[in-house]
């Protein structure tokens, strides 16, 4: 289970976090399929207008005998209909491309830092302590383009939520659990030594506390005068 502590700068290293900044982009990069994978329903509607507006000249309007004015005003919806929901597609991944680069993840300190955000910035940060697990996940467009999100489970639901990194490759996402989990498995036997530590030298007070008891009982048994008799 995590704890909400930061460890000190000497024992950072011991559980492999670096005293300064390491950034987790720079070695486990997103990919580049991800602005497509979040663009891709405004895609299919441009797709599917594009491809309607075609059936419906070719089958339609050359086989059926209608005036030249509706003709011209159907060209003209499909025409707008094009354009709008291109334009909104161009829009969405534009906005994901820019999401995609003003994300940032690193690790600084003992601390896991996630920045978020491309006109407003949100950033976050916890304690590596805090991370309980990390595991893959996938959904059904995520599926599609071959790419993962990386869950980070912590003990609050806020930062669960917001330290997810979402759009990698395979490869960079078993490669950044991988990483994590190590600093998980370290951390694991550093509380597991500093608990034992603790627990000898609370063992080592109790006993030296006892025994200075039976030292004092000791003592006063001997320096208490006898009582006389008759």
């Amino acid at each position: 289970m995590g704890r909400n502590v930061r460890l000190p700068n000497a024992d950072l290293l011991s559980v492999g976090l670096p005293n300064e900044n390491r950034s987790l982009k720079k070695e486990f990069p997103l990919s580049w399929k991800r602005p497509f994978r979040y663009s891709a329903g405004y895609f299919l509607t441009f797709a599917i207008t594009l491809i309607s507006g075609i059936l419906l000249d070719v089958f339609l309007i050359d086989h059926v005998d209608l005036d030249e004015v509706l003709v011209s005003d159907v060209h003209t919806i499909w025409f707008v209909g094009i354009f709008f929901t291109f334009f909104l597609w161009a829009c969405k991944y534009t906005y994901e491309f820019l999401r995609a680069k003003q994300l940032n993840y690193f690790v600084e300190k003992g601390l896991f830092h996630v920045r978020k955000g491309v006109i407003i910035h949100a950033r976050g940060s916890f304690p590596v302590t805090r991370i309980t697990d990390v595991y893959l996940d996938q959904h059904f467009w995520d599926w599609i383009f071959r790419i993962y999100s990386v869950n980070i489970s912590t003990p609050t639901v806020s930062s669960f939520r917001f330290s997810g990194i979402d759009g990698m490759s395979y490869e960079n996402a078993m490669n950044l659990r991988s990483y994590l989990v190590t600093v998980i498995d370290s951390l694991s036997q550093y509380w597991k030594s500093m608990d034992g530590t603790s627990q000898g030298g609370a063992s080592r007070a109790v006993n030296s506390s006892a025994s200075d008891r039976v030292a004092e009982n000791e003592e006063t048994r001997t320096d208490k005068p006898l009582a006389s008799s008759g």
